[in-house]
């Protein structure tokens, strides 16, 4: 395995689709961090005008291996927090390449887990990558928008009547206001 400095390094050094493609024999060693770097990097160098008519086997390899090894992160460790996901989502997301299935379902999962800890920044890509990816309309991706979409509202005012705090009722009809209405405006 490479160690997490050589890996930051080959990755900032990456000049080109193909140096980034290269890497991907290392994507088993890749931390969060770098997954999130190697997305990043492809989300630059992928598309044009660097990679002229857009995305070939190698490079749609390359970001299917970084996505399959996210899945994995997602599902062992807590690497995986808020922050990193919503960036690793954005890139993945404006990347296009749709994840398999059970990728989807390990990151969106762990996304999932992650809500409370999106702020309206990262809930809103967080919201445009399960969009892009086409996802949803998954049962993860549904769960995830819906979760985010409350998580985005303001923070709801102090609860409306319908759970109103218990007050001692009013002794009788004289305490209730609209009673001396009509006798204050004389």
């Amino acid at each position: 395995g490479m160690d997490g400095g050589q890996l930051t390094g080959l990755l900032s050094k990456s000049k080109s689709a193909a140096d980034l493609c290269r890497l991907g024999v290392h994507v088993k060693d890749m931390t969060v961090v770098h997954l999130t770097d190697a997305l990043r990097m492809a989300d630059y160098l992928f598309k044009p005008p660097c990679l002229v008519g857009g995305m070939g086997e190698k490079e749609l390899k390359f970001v299917s291996l970084v996505l399959a090894r996210a899945a994995a992160v997602a599902r062992q460790s807590l690497d995986f927090d808020a922050r990193h996901m919503a960036h690793f989502l954005k890139f993945a997301g404006s990347l296009g390449v749709l994840p398999s299935q059970d990728v989807l379902t390990s990151l969106l999962g762990r996304a999932v887990h992650l809500t409370s800890g999106f702020g309206p920044t990262e809930a809103s890509i967080v919201i445009k990558a399960v969009a892009d990816w086409g996802a949803g309309t998954t049962t993860h991706g549904t769960a995830l928008v819906h979760a985010l979409h409350t998580r985005l509202q303001p923070a709801p005012p102090p609860k409306p009547a319908s759970n109103p705090p218990p007050n001692p009722p009013p002794p009788s009809n004289a305490r209730m206001p609209w009673y001396h209405a009509p006798h204050n405006h004389r």
